[in-house]
């Protein structure tokens, strides 16, 4: 009688037979989410990183499609999804995100849609938002994300308005999902169009997390950085004037390289600036996403910058004190680094290791000073094996598959190119040499 009382309070499963490729854990998932597309239209899979949310959406995909399912996924696992279907035999047609962001929009294949790593999608001022939501009017769609919260609420609710009325859930007392969300206080509603398998969270390994602290020289090193970098103006917008400076301390806390880089960026920033000026023309805002683009959309939302003038807004006086700041970073490249040779001392066991860092500079850094450790590497925009660049795919087969051990690389040292979706069990531990700008994020690295 208790066993009845709780599955009629618990989100209803579709009695479809799950794929017996399905593992036993993934089938409530399965039963849950295409009970709630059947129900609402459409559904977030939102189950733990690596628990196999692909396999599940493709077993949903199979059970509503009867040709061809379009996927939306990130350009970076577009060629693991299609391995993933062809091994199960499941057809399927591939666009990816940055596609969507240029208005490339596919034709549409199947009654049902799959958006993996839908919290690309969770800001309606974005241009991918702006293509994609009037496209997916009247069609059914299954997202799925480990972490469709970033900022707030209403990342959440700006997915689930993707493919769910907004009332859907009035049956259930909410009136309006997105008000609801907005308040910050949701409800057990939720759980009709939200799936997420705490049998599968219970069925993971415990995470042992260990912390190497910084040496008082290199404390005392980043108090000088800091130090250099508070004496700059920036810009008269403070928003800006933080973001300028966030990005300096980010990478001053990375590594020297990303510094030296950074402070470099922001020289070249400068004389961008200045150039401007003296044309009588505006700083195009284009320089200032030039400066900041390894932050990637994890920090920035340009939208809610104030626009204005820009050529009026940039601290050009900068240009007079960051000869000092330039010396100092150059400095600390060629010095002596407490942080590496830790990282180095660590490495040193041969457990296979990811190791992520925030910046393609500290990639470099890394993998040009430990060059004895047979390391991969891996960014946004090239990727190799020690000093040899080879195509991405081909690197991240040979950390992942190492038939030869003895020959395969020991370590892998990536930005956050590689913190989605992305299949390298290989790995035992996961090295976090400098920290990213959300939870998020570093839930996504995990």
């Amino acid at each position: 009688m208790a066993n009845a009382l709780a599955r009629s309070l618990s989100p209803p499963e579709h009695s479809l037979p799950a794929p017996q490729w399905l593992l036993h854990e993934q089938r409530r998932s399965f039963g849950r989410v295409l009970a709630a597309i059947q129900r609402y239209g459409g559904a977030v899979l939102a189950d733990p990183v690596g628990s196999g949310k692909t396999f599940v959406a493709l077993a949903t995909a199979q059970a509503m499609n009867r040709t061809v399912t379009t996927c939306l996924v990130p350009a970076a696992l577009m060629s693991q999804w299609n391995k993933t279907a062809d091994r199960l035999g499941i057809p399927v047609a591939l666009c990816s995100h940055e596609q969507i962001s240029r208005g490339n929009m596919p034709s549409l294949a199947g009654e049902l849609v799959l958006i993996d790593e839908s919290h690309h999608f969770r800001n309606p001022r974005t241009q991918r938002y702006r293509y994609l939501a009037p496209w997916l009017i009247g069609r059914r769609a299954l997202l799925i994300t480990a972490t469709p919260v970033v900022n707030s609420l209403l990342d959440l609710a700006y997915q689930l308005l993707l493919t769910v009325r907004d009332d859907a859930l009035s049956w259930d007392g909410v009136a309006s999902l997105r008000n609801m969300l907005a308040t910050g206080r949701p409800t057990a509603a939720l759980g009709q169009v939200i799936v997420e398998s705490e049998t599968v969270i219970s069925q993971r390994p415990g995470k042992v997390c260990s912390r190497i602290p910084a040496s008082p020289k290199a404390w005392a090193g980043i108090a000088r950085g800091v130090e250099l970098v508070d004496q700059l103006h920036f810009s008269t917008c403070p928003p800006i004037a933080a973001l300028i400076r966030g990005v300096l301390l980010r990478s001053l806390c990375s590594s020297p390289a990303a510094f030296a880089g950074a402070v470099r960026r922001y020289h070249r920033f400068l004389l961008h600036a200045r150039d401007a000026v003296h044309a009588g023309q505006v700083l195009d805002r284009t320089e200032l996403r030039r400066f900041t683009a390894e932050l990637g959309d994890q920090l920035i939302w340009w939208e809610l910058l104030p626009r204005s003038d820009m050529q009026s807004e940039i601290a050009l006086s900068d240009l007079d004190g960051i000869n000092a700041l330039l010396q100092y970073a150059d400095e600390g490249v060629h010095a002596p680094d407490s942080k590496l040779a830790c990282l180095h001392c660590l490495l040193r066991d041969n457990i296979p290791s990811l190791v992520f860092a925030s910046s393609r500079d500290t990639v470099r850094y890394i993998r040009q000073r430990l060059g004895d450790l047979r390391l991969a590497w891996c960014t946004g925009v090239r990727a190799g094996i020690g000093s040899t660049t080879m195509p991405r795919a081909s690197v991240l087969a040979s950390f992942q598959q190492a038939s030869n051990p003895a020959l395969a690389p020991a370590h892998l040292i990536v930005t956050d190119v590689a913190a989605e979706g992305l299949d390298l069990q290989r790995a035992a531990r996961v090295v976090h040499y400098d920290l990213p700008w959300t939870p998020m994020r570093m839930s996504q690295r995990e």
